[in-house]
């Protein structure tokens, strides 16, 4: 006979496994976290963690897209409640979040530099693709609507590839400012500025 004892049920198990996971990424390196170590950190089985995220790479990546989405829709916000400098406001949350949010950026940012053969099969093929999504597509369509608001006398569509490039050239600078410049908040942000007024005056005005 068995010993009776029942497995203990953990309301919104899936969310505290985020949570705690997020805790163990930022103490420690993706390497040296495991899906033991999360189990036993909520006091659960291994394989209970399984049923909800297949490899620890898939829970990693959800913890980042969630922290990329809270940073998205708090862009959203708040340049949709301003009426002018929306690029300024723009880039300073982008940078104050993912500061904020800086363990997670730039670990995810250091594996996206390391790996560049993520193409290489289908399943990381399929993992570039939700790259693509989580980190540029929807930040960079918001990053359009208000460049348009400053510029409105630009037409965006003649300057699509110099727009690209222009945003991946600053959204990738800012792990870098974070790992080299932490504490420099202040002159990174205007260092941003600059970097995008001039980068805009040279080449698309």
């Amino acid at each position: 006979m068995g010993s009776g004892i029942m497995p203990k049920k953990i309301k919104n198990l899936r969310g505290k496994i985020i949570d705690s996971s997020l805790k163990l990424f930022k103490e420690n390196s993706y390497q040296d976290v495991c899906m033991k170590s999360i189990a036993d950190e909520l006091g659960i089985a291994v394989g209970t963690i399984y049923n909800y995220f297949p490899t620890k790479w898939d829970l990693f990546l959800k913890i980042f897209e969630e922290n990329w989405d809270m940073i998205y829709h708090k862009l959203s916000h708040e340049t949709n409640n301003i009426k002018k400098e929306y690029l300024k406001t723009f880039f300073t949350i982008l940078y104050k979040e993912m500061c904020r949010n800086k363990v997670i950026v730039k670990k995810i940012f250091r594996y996206i530099h390391e790996n560049n053969d993520l193409h290489k099969d289908k399943k990381n093929a399929i993992d570039k693709i939700r790259f693509n999504e989580i980190i540029f597509t929807k930040v960079y369509n918001l990053f359009l609507i208000n460049f348009k608001r400053d510029y409105s006398e630009v037409c965006i569509d003649l300057y699509q590839e110099e727009l690209k490039k222009l945003f991946i050239i600053i959204q990738t600078s800012i792990p870098t400012l974070l790992k080299f410049y932490a504490k420099n908040q202040e002159a990174n942000i205007q260092f941003i500025l600059d970097l995008l007024q001039s980068y805009t005056e040279n080449n698309i005005l």
